[in-house]
Parts: structure tokens; C-alpha cells; sequence
């Protein structure tokens, strides 16, 4: 190297220290120093175990002795603070610990610990755990609240698990290969075998910008081999909108105070992937008064992608959260007019017993509708609840449409007041158009198809002007059965279409007519649930229709 390996092995972004078999440290690096305010001089020599207690107990003597007996990478996972010490204000610094034997060429053997600092993304969890606490706070006193509680945290363990796993991969990919040699005087061979294997990205560069050493891992994460990169401007790396900013921070580094930054970079490789890389520089003078920087970065690209997934899920339980305030609000509104109906109509019968039979029967009528409307309510919010929790599924029996179609209609006209005339018309079956016609059984769910049919016929006379007329088609082919509904009605705003199918959504021209909003969702998955497709034309305040297509087996 053209610099000396012990000012790269003193700038390294990671701590590293070494130990023989009886706990004496025989190597101390300027980051530990830095973290712990002890030095080199006043360590190497000495048992570690005088300077922090905690590391005379039993689980640290256990995972010490395991690993000169393993020959193999050990994570001290117990000790997320090996070397006790502060990142910043009271904050106790966090770390990833490992381990592993490396045999000097003097023929001894030592532990080389590598640690590295990892507090900023221990806090980045903590607090989308507690975000999830506080949502589970929301949800603790209702049954449904509890469900949905028990797949948050189903959810979030499995994040957990897999953030843990990412841990493990980061942990393994920071290790240091390689171990110290007992003295200084080997260091330099020490420091390079370090350099070359380290598990993280650590390249060196010349104050111009220029890579003069750079090791394996650095040049595996970008996709280029060493002779690619060695003599390139840093630059090099960076998409050209991006070289400007990136050439300001070098400059900052190399003539600012600063000395030291770090940051996430976000990077697409020229095999067209992307990753984001955890990254460190230094700055430090040689003791021949060059300036040299060197670089470690780490990829945290599944760390990343861990974070989105979890703001993600936050955002959908909050979601939830809102619909459950819409739903609330608007069934509480629709079961206050049918049952305000039903009072005063019982309270009237009860007064006046002498009322005139037409005037009674229409009081019952009255009380008949209000009934009706409450047990639609009721089906609806079942509907509802039941396809949140589970998909819908259709299950196909040979139905008779033409009977299916005209119960429907009959049930439509009884409750409707405003005259409406409903129009069905049957295309595309062979033979008499009679209910008896065996051309009429077709393989569907009746009750999906019925409550397709009811809730968009129910719509049709609900938005059209009273005594106009709505047309049911119902046309066979082969393939599937096609079913169009058309209304004189006040139409659908443009810019609304998109919107219809969303729960509780209600246009914005409805004015004071009845409805919750779920009418056209629970459509949409009874259309689903049979593979089939709904689409919608419509033209403001000329009138609107719906197509639904069901695939017949």
C-alpha cells in the first residue's frame, strides 16, 4: 500500500480489537478509542475483563471459549453493546458483534471482534414499534378491533422475523475475515488481509476523487470487478444528474471541517437493478501529510424494503380505521329514518281505531317498507363484514332466470312509490319465452345474481324521475349470460366513475336520496366472486347503464 495500514486500520468506520485465548487485548483500533475514550497504549497488555466487568460473566466466557473451539464467524447477539459507550446525548450506542480466529504468520492465534455501530437503525424500529402499539391501542375494545389486531401483530412479528434475518445477513456481511496480529510490527499485512476480506464495501481514494485501492466487496455490491474501477473518479459511479451533488459533498469532505459523512445512497446498477448502500466517509492525512479518504458501505437495500413494507401496513390500518368511522355513521343514519317510519306509524294505529281500512293498509304498507329497508341494512352489513374477512365465493346451482328475473321485479314494484315502469327483456334463449322453458336453467349462484339484480334495480328507481322507465336486457349467449340495466336517471359525474365501486362512496348529485354506499360494492364482489365483469356508461342528467357479464361454465 502506498499509505500506511495502521492510519487505514485507525479510520475504519467499524471497531476492531483483538484477544489471545486469556483475554489479553493485543490490538485496539481509534474508533473504539473514539467510542470508549480509553487508547490503545492503556488497553493492549491488559485482561479486557478489568476494564468492563460485564464481560466477566458466565454467557460472554461461554460464547468466548465456543468460539475458539468452532473455527467459525460468531455473532454475539446478548451483547448488543459489547463495549459499553454513547453514540450521541444519553443515547447508548447499539452494535452488531462478531468474532472469529485468525492465526498470525507468527504461527499464534487471536479473536478479532468486529463492531459495528448500528443505533440509527435499531431507533428506526423502535419507533415503527411503537406506531403499531399505539394502533393496537385504537382497535383493544371491540371484537372486530381484536381480529384485526391479532393479524397486526401477525403481520408485525412476521416483519420482525424477517427485519431479524436481515440482521443476521448484515451482521455476517460486516464481519471482519481476518484477524490482528499480536504487535504492530505485523500490521500491515494484518490491515490488508482485513482490507481485502472485510464483509462490508471499503475502498480508498486519492483527495482527487480517484479509487487507489478498493476491495471485493465494494466492487461486488456495484457489478464491476476491481480493474474496472481502480484509477476511476468516484463520479464514475453516479448518474450524471447526480454527479454534480455528490462532486459538492467530496468537497465538503475534503475542504470543509467536517472530516466524516455518512448517509444512504440510493444507486441503479448498470444491470438495470437498484440497491441502496449505507455509506461512511472518512477523511485522514498520512503521516507524510497526504490526504487520503476512505469509504465503507454497506448494502441495506432489504432493511429498506422492510421499512416500506411496514409504513405501508400502517397506512392500511389506518384505513381501516376511517371506514369503520364511515360505516358507523352511515348505517346509524339509515336505520334512524325506517324505524322513526315504524314508530309513528304503530303510534298512529294504536290511537286511532277508528281509521278508514285504505288509510290503515297504507300505515302497514308504510310499516312493511321500513321493515323491508332495516333487513336489507342488515343483509348489507353482513355482506359486508363477512367478504373483509374472507373472499366471496360463488357457488353454482341450475337456476331458472326467467323466474329468478321476474321475482326479483315483482319485489322491486311492490315497495317502489314513484310508479316506475320496469321493462325486462329476454334475448338469445331458444324456444318460447315461457318460464317453463328448460332454456332458462343456467348454472349460477341465485343468490349473488339476486342481490346484483335488486341492488341495481333498487338504484335505477332511486335516480330517475318518478313514472319513467327502466330496462332490465337479460341476453344468453354460450358463453356467458349478459345482464344490462338502463335508467332515465340524474347519470354519474365524469370525474366520479372511478369512485362508484369504493365502500360508502355516494356521488355527489344524490342530494337526499336514501343509501349507505355499500349498494355497488357489495355488486362488484358478487360480480367478482363469479369471475364475471360490471361496467358502467353514463351521461350527466340523461341517465346511466350498467352491464354485467357472468361467464357461464
Amino acid at each position: 500500500m502506498s499509505v500506511p495500514e495502521h492510519n487505514v486500520f485507525d479510520a475504519l468506520a467499524v471497531g476492531v480489537f483483538a484477544l489471545d485465548e486469556q483475554y489479553i487485548v493485543r490490538a485496539w483500533n481509534e474508533r473504539l478509542t473514539e467510542w470508549t475514550g480509553l487508547s490503545a497504549n492503556a488497553l493492549i497488555g491488559t485482561d479486557i475483563r478489568l476494564w468492563f466487568g460485564h464481560l466477566r460473566a458466565n454467557d460472554f466466557g461461554d460464547a468466548f471459549r465456543a468460539l475458539w473451539q468452532s473455527q467459525e464467524v460468531v455473532n454475539f447477539e446478548g451483547f448488543p453493546s459489547i463495549i459499553p459507550s454513547y453514540a450521541y446525548g444519553n443515547v447508548r450506542r447499539v452494535e452488531n458483534a462478531s468474532a472469529r480466529l485468525y492465526k498470525a504468520a507468527d504461527g499464534k492465534t487471536y479473536a478479532l471482534f468486529t463492531l459495528q455501530d448500528i443505533t440509527p437503525q435499531a431507533e428506526e424500529i423502535e419507533h415503527f414499534k411503537t406506531s403499531i402499539v399505539e394502533i393496537e391501542e385504537i382497535w383493544r375494545n371491540d371484537e372486530e378491533i381484536r381480529i384485526l389486531n391479532e393479524e397486526l401483530e401477525k403481520r408485525v412479528g412476521e416483519r420482525t422475523d424477517e427485519l431479524g434475518q436481515l440482521n443476521q445477513q448484515l451482521t455476517k456481511e460486516i464481519t471482519i475475515r481476518k484477524q490482528v496480529e499480536e504487535a504492530f510490527r505485523h500490521s500491515e499485512q494484518l490491515l490488508s488481509l482485513i482490507f481485502e476480506n472485510a464483509a462490508v464495501g471499503l475502498a480508498l481514494l486519492h483527495q482527487n476523487g480517484r479509487y487507489i485501492r478498493i476491495n471485493q466487496m465494494f466492487c461486488r455490491m456495484f457489478g464491476f470487478n476491481v480493474e474496472e474501477l481502480l484509477g476511476k473518479h468516484f463520479a464514475y459511479l453516479y448518474d450524471e444528474e447526480e454527479r454534480f451533488t455528490a462532486t459538492e459533498r467530496w468537497n465538503d469532505i475534503i475542504f470543509g471541517d467536517m472530516g466524516v459523512l455518512s448517509g444512504e445512497r440510493h444507486f441503479q446498477l448498470r444491470n438495470g437493478s437498484e440497491i441502496d448502500i449505507y455509506f461512511t466517509t472518512v477523511r485522514f492525512t498520512t503521516a507524510d501529510g497526504d490526504i487520503r479518504v476512505i469509504t465503507t458501505g454497506t448494502d441495506i437495500t432489504g432493511i429498506k424494503r422492510a421499512q416500506e413494507e411496514m409504513r405501508l401496513a400502517l397506512e392500511r390500518e389506518q384505513e381501516l380505521n376511517k371506514l369503520k368511522a364511515n360505516f358507523v355513521t352511515a348505517v346509524s343514519h339509515e336505520f334512524r329514518t325506517p324505524l322513526t317510519v315504524i314508530f309513528s306509524s304503530s303510534e298512529i294505529l294504536q290511537t286511532q281505531t277508528n281509521m278508514a281500512e285504505d288509510k290503515r293498509n297504507k300505515m302497514h304498507f308504510q310499516i312493511e317498507r321500513s321493515v323491508k329497508r332495516m333487513t336489507e341494512l342488515l343483509d348489507e352489513v353482513v355482506f359486508i363484514e363477512r367478504s373483509m374477512k374472507e373472499r366471496t365465493v360463488a357457488f353454482p346451482r341450475p337456476t331458472n332466470i326467467h323466474k329468478l328475473m321476474y321475482d326479483i321485479v315483482r319485489e322491486t314494484e311492490v315497495f317502489d312509490q314513484n310508479n316506475h315502469i320496469i321493462n325486462p327483456e329476454f334475448t338469445g334463449f331458444q324456444g318460447d319465452i315461457e318460464e317453463t322453458n328448460s332454456a332458462f336453467m343456467i348454472s349460477l349462484d341465485a343468490g349473488l345474481v339476486r342481490s346484483i339484480v335488486s341492488h341495481l334495480l333498487t338504484n335505477a328507481l332511486k335516480f330517475s324521475p318518478p313514472g319513467t322507465m327502466v330496462e332490465l336486457e337479460v341476453r344468453y349467449t354460450p358463453t356467458a349470460l349478459i345482464l344490462r340495466f338502463t335508467d332515465e336517471g340524474i347519470g354519474i359525474p365524469e370525474r366520479e366513475k372511478p369512485s362508484i365501486y369504493d365502500l360508502f362512496f355516494r356521488g355527489s348529485n344524490v342530494g337526499m336520496a336514501q343509501g349507505t354506499g355499500m349498494g355497488l360494492t357489495i355488486v362488484k364482489r358478487c360480480v367478482n366472486a363469479h369471475l364475471g365483469k360490471i361496467t358502467c356508461e353514463s351521461r350527466l342528467g340523461e341517465g346511466t347503464t350498467f352491464t354485467v357479464q357472468i361467464p357461464l361454465e
